[in-house]
């Protein structure tokens, strides 16, 4: 049965959190933009886009208040939901995706099949499996306008290697990573994530959006860096931004 894994920093202290929840009812992930359609005085249709991000909507039905195997999953579930709603982000994986987020240094032209990675941003979840040969991937640029296309690697070692070439020259910053993990994901509004559905019955109801700054921030290792001495990495610990200041993109807030 595929389970979801969600990482997460309670209030942004103390170690990394994870909650196993099997047997998703629905996982939805898109990608979404904001763009408006102009006409010039000379007559050109122009097209501009101000922000794109990921989004997911993830939901898991019936789960019984009375059963005792669901138990550790609702208490943290509803520990969860207090994180989230103060506007705190977290980590998503499904179906045993590795928690691994690679920054490129040379993403390669249009046409190239080989990408220069960078170690793993994400490592600091704590999860040990890395992307490895046969891994399907995402190879996605973080500027506008993003660009981004499935592939599956041949090689993952020293650089990535994709079986087919790459069909954007993508901007820099570039990510790696699995299409089923999101390093950096909040909830869309603060609205209760479990809803009665039934007597002792609750349904999960995630809609999250992706918090570009937060992935940004794991490019200089701002997060970790600016945590690592207290003992973890902060997801959703805006103030550490400060120390990438230097890395510029889009930030597009609902």
């Amino acid at each position: 049965m595929p389970t979801t894994t969600i990482y997460w920093q309670p209030m942004g202290v103390g170690p990394i959190q994870t909650i196993e929840v099997d047997f998703l009812t629905a996982l939805d992930p898109q990608m979404e933009a904001e763009s408006a359609t102009t006409v010039t005085l000379g007559g050109a249709v122009q097209r501009t886009i101000s922000g794109q991000r990921w989004t997911v909507r993830a939901e898991r039905s019936s789960i019984s208040e009375l059963d005792t195997g669901s138990a550790t999953m609702l208490r943290k579930l509803r520990a969860l939901e207090a994180h989230l709603q103060a506007g705190y982000s977290i980590a998503l994986a499904h179906d045993g995706a590795p928690a691994a987020l690679h920054f490129a240094s040379n993403p390669g032209r249009q046409g190239a099949t080989s990408i220069a990675r960078g170690g793993n941003a994400a490592a600091f979840l704590g999860g040990s499996a890395g992307l490895a040969i046969g891994s399907a991937v995402i190879v996605e640029s973080l500027a506008l306008p993003r660009t981004w296309e499935r592939g599956t690697l041949s090689a993952a070692s020293p650089a990535f290697v994709v079986t087919d070439a790459l069909l954007y020259a993508h901007a820099l910053p570039v990510v790696v990573r699995s299409p089923d993990f999101w390093p950096a994901l909040k909830l869309r509004e603060a609205a209760p994530i479990l809803v009665p559905s039934g007597p002792n019955v609750l349904d999960l109801e995630l809609e999250l959006v992706e918090d570009l700054p937060e992935v940004l921030a794991l490019q200089g290792g701002g997060i970790q860096l600016g945590t690592q001495t207290a003992g973890g990495a902060s997801l959703g610990a805006r103030a550490h931004l400060a120390s990438v200041a230097a890395i510029t993109a889009p930030d597009w807030r609902p």
